[in-house]
């Protein structure tokens, strides 16, 4: 019986709550930080708490946010033992820049836009079109576009 009534509650918790405040705290922080809405805290709180709710009334947003925070605790965790183990490599001061830097962004990148493709179902479309006849010419140029980006921003302005 208490397992029962445990369940549902933190059922209840995953499902309401913890959205709640990760969008309410989010959006609150985002505020403050922009001072868009001037600097009361109170309007702050006020807009912060109606978009949070209004969140957490559209089960789509809310089902994509509860699938992607698992991502990024993991992503968190991997990236905190990188920095660790590049701390014990480097003897104290870590700086990721450079080429390092780049190779960071991308993957980070990569992996954020493959996480909400999975998280919003559009991951098996994707996959399925890349498998047709038509996908792969039109992959190929969408890679080739993609790398003309890529090598356009990553390059060093010229002096």
């Amino acid at each position: 019986m208490a397992a029962e009534i445990l369940s549902l509650f933190w059922s209840g918790m995953s499902q309401f709550l913890f959205p709640i405040l990760l969008i309410f705290l989010l959006t609150f922080a985002i505020l403050g930080k922009t001072k868009i809405l001037g600097e009361n805290t109170q309007v702050l709180a006020w807009v912060s708490v109606a978009i949070a709710i209004i969140f957490v009334a559209v089960p789509f947003a809310r089902n994509i946010v509860n699938q992607l925070v698992p991502f990024l605790a993991v992503m968190a965790v991997i990236f905190l033992i990188f920095m660790i183990l590049y701390g014990f490599i480097l003897q104290g001061d870590v700086k990721i820049e450079g080429g390092l830097k780049t190779f960071f962004l991308i993957v980070i990148l990569a992996s954020l836009a493959v996480a909400i493709l999975a998280a919003t179902g559009y991951w098996d479309n994707l996959v399925n079109f890349v498998n047709t006849q038509t996908g792969i010419v039109v992959n190929v140029f969408i890679v080739i576009v993609l790398a003309i980006v890529v090598f356009v921003v990553v390059r060093p302005a010229a002096k």
